[in-house]
């Protein structure tokens, strides 16, 4: 398996989202899935071993004990290379750790909260050549948000649940990047290289500016808000041309092709950067989506609420704990939390 195949692979059987979807194959994450692999061959490979690889290996029902898996994670984990039988040897070598450490990252991720991230160094972009010309894919997976500085200088802050693909070096007149989910842009100046964002429905074209994008699958919405500069809007390859003002957002419904264009309140849309985490009049399963995309998590619910929750909070540096446990003052709830797993229990009566 080439190396960046690996790599992906490696990410894939290590994700708990990618996991789930394995088991359950919902239609939405089907279609999140596929979008991802489109025209990369080498995430389609990775992805079809990663699919053959879940589906072979037969799991223990019983989680370890914590002091089990330290002690697994680090039996399995050590690497003593043996240099005596030559390069050969060490290939092979390396090629067995490597896919032992899969193995016990897989494991001990779906049974204890381990993430890849823990193990492996870090290297979230993968590299995607076309032609001559190379191409970076950053993936932020439920649970992190990254930042990133392009090749112009540009800062980019990308959101959980969101992926940026941008080349090496920007070549033909332009600085051009695609983005899936939401990302705040930090634009350097430069009056003879337009930077463009392409986005379901949108090209956004600046000379240097700053702005937050939102276009994520689930919500059929793609959002343009401008905090400083100026930027120029293409709606839908060029059907309308709008200008925005700092202040100002473009909103457009994918299903009904409606634009909308509204002012906005900056803390509340940008504040996620900064880990602000803002809720107006939050229903509970708007509460609980945002806080597994926040902390990485998966929700196991028991109960209904009596009447609809309306959540009003902002919240900046809290753990998940100290939020649920604020909740309980509220709601009549109870909750666990076991590494990436909350069981939360709604006690309202009708």
């Amino acid at each position: 398996m080439k190396d960046q195949v690996y790599h992906i692979f490696a990410k894939l059987v290590s994700d708990p989202e990618f996991n789930s979807w394995v088991r359950s194959k919902g239609d939405e994450r089907t279609v999140f899935w596929e979008n991802w692999a489109r025209g990369y061959a080498e995430r389609q490979e990775a992805m079809i071993n990663a699919l053959d690889f879940l589906q072979r290996i037969q799991f223990r029902e019983a989680a370890l004990q914590d002091r089990e898996k330290e002690e697994m994670l680090e039996m399995i984990l050590k690497d003593k290379p043996d240099n005596s039988s030559g390069a050969s040897q060490t290939k092979i070598h390396w090629m067995f750790t490597q896919w032992f450490k899969v193995a016990a990252i897989l494991f001990l991720s779906l049974f204890g909260g381990y993430t890849l991230d823990k193990v492996l160094p870090e290297t979230p972009m993968v590299e995607e050549a076309t032609s001559d010309r190379v191409f970076h894919t950053l993936y932020n997976p439920k649970g992190r948000r990254s930042e990133i500085k392009l090749p112009d200088g540009s800062r980019v802050h990308l959101s959980h649940h969101s992926e940026l693909v941008f080349p090496q070096r920007f070549f033909g007149g332009k600085r051009e990047v695609m983005l899936k989910g939401e990302a705040f842009f930090d634009v350097v100046r430069n009056d003879t290289l337009p930077f463009i964002v392409k986005v379901q429905g949108f090209d956004i074209r600046v000379l240097g500016t700053s702005f937050n994008v939102k276009s994520k699958a689930n919500e059929y919405q793609s959002v343009v808000s401008l905090v400083t500069g100026k930027v120029n809007v293409d709606v839908n390859g060029g059907e309308a041309a709008l200008d925005l003002n700092p202040g100002e957002q473009v909103s457009l419904d994918l299903i009904k092709s409606e634009v909308n264009i509204s002012n906005f309140n900056v803390e509340k849309v940008i504040g996620w950067k900064d880990g602000i985490i803002h809720f107006r009049d939050a229903g509970m399963d708007d509460f609980i989506e945002k806080m597994e995309e926040w902390f990485g998590v998966n929700f196991q619910v028991f109960g209904r609420p009596s009447k609809d929750w309306k959540i009003n909070a902002k919240y900046q540096g809290e753990t998940l704990e100290e939020i649920l446990l604020g909740l309980q003052y509220v709601y009549a709830i109870e909750f666990k939390i076991n590494g990436k797993k909350v069981w939360m229990k709604i006690n309202e009566s009708e």
